[in-house]
């Protein structure tokens, strides 16, 4: 009698078993990674698109076919933007929804409730405005925390005019 090439039915089965068990397993670091790119994602983008506003500010680049009298970033908890303004009016650049809003906590200023900032770049300089109701700042710090507990902050000081993007929870005062 000659012996038959294959695999049993038992030895597939236990093949099976320990690949499904396998798959188990690693389904929920999957998702904790996944979770933790699109948090750096998200961070990068906020992170992009000041420096995108500082740029066309430093460039003079036009507003709406006009010159420019300022470049603003606007954040908050659910959404960034891109704007400028000329002699007529505020021009939407970009708008970005954010989705973190969901399952991460933002900081702005280490004021829980303060869930707003706006920056306005003037044309020509380094330097930049943080209004804030009739007052003026000089620091803003975006303090993002996700639930693994990996934190990035981006520091922002207005004489300086370049914001900074760290990996944990930094004091954003600049160093005398």
């Amino acid at each position: 009698m000659q012996k038959k090439k294959g695999f049993s039915l038992i030895e597939l089965l236990i093949v099976t078993g320990i690949v499904a068990m396998l798959v188990t397993m690693s389904i929920p670091g999957f998702s904790r990674m996944r979770s933790q790119v699109k948090f750096q994602g998200e961070v990068d983008t906020i992170f992009n698109q000041i420096l995108e506003v500082r740029m066309n500010a430093l460039t003079e680049k036009m507003c709406n076919d006009k010159a420019s009298e300022k470049w603003i970033f606007h954040f908050n908890a659910t959404s960034s933007s891109v704007s400028c303004k000329n002699s007529d009016a505020t021009v939407l650049i970009r708008n970005y929804d954010t989705l973190w809003h969901q399952s991460h906590f933002i900081e702005l200023d280490d004021v829980p409730d303060k869930m707003e900032v706006q920056i306005e770049f003037l044309p020509d300089t380094s330097q930049a405005l943080i209004p804030e109701g009739t007052n003026q700042r000089n620091n803003v710090k975006i303090l993002f925390n996700h639930d693994s507990g990996e934190q990035k902050t981006i520091c922002f000081n207005r004489i300086m005019g370049i914001p900074e993007l760290s990996s944990e929870d930094t004091d954003c005062t600049p160093s005398s």
